[in-house]
């Protein structure tokens, strides 16, 4: 006699719940770009008013800092490093070397979500037709 357990099935209220906090989560990103946004704005126009380090090695640098009103400000530049694209690299034709496989990190799987309201009623909460 086989006792094969059934899975459980999604239900309504757990569709929407999860519906509901896609929903929160992308608003939430748009308003941290908002944010990001405004505060490299505020960045570009205040950099120039933050002074060169007192420190000679730091001013060689390039680095400003201040405190104002209690608030401590750091700029230290940086200059972006370098990166390497395996699927470019694959993509323009080359073969990976076994001197490469080494040093390879292969990403972690993971599970790619997409949740939207379904096509019909435009509210969630709305009765779906029989």
């Amino acid at each position: 006699m086989s006792t094969a357990t059934a899975e459980k099935i999604l239900s309504a209220p757990q569709a929407r719940r999860l519906h509901d906090a896609e929903v929160t989560v992308k608003q939430l990103e748009a308003k941290l770009e908002d944010a990001k946004t405004a505060r490299d704005e505020l960045r570009g126009r205040y950099r120039n008013r933050v002074p060169l380090s007192d420190d000679i090695d730091e001013r060689a640098k390039g680095v400003r800092k201040t405190v104002v009103g209690g608030v401590k400000i750091r700029l230290s530049p940086s200059i972006s490093g370098e990166s390497f694209s395996l699927k470019r690299y694959r993509e323009l034709g080359h073969k990976i070397t076994s001197a490469m496989v080494d040093a390879i990190n292969a990403g972690k799987p993971y599970d790619r979500w997409t949740v939207t309201a379904a096509a019909g009623p435009k509210k969630i909460d709305a009765v779906e037709p029989t």
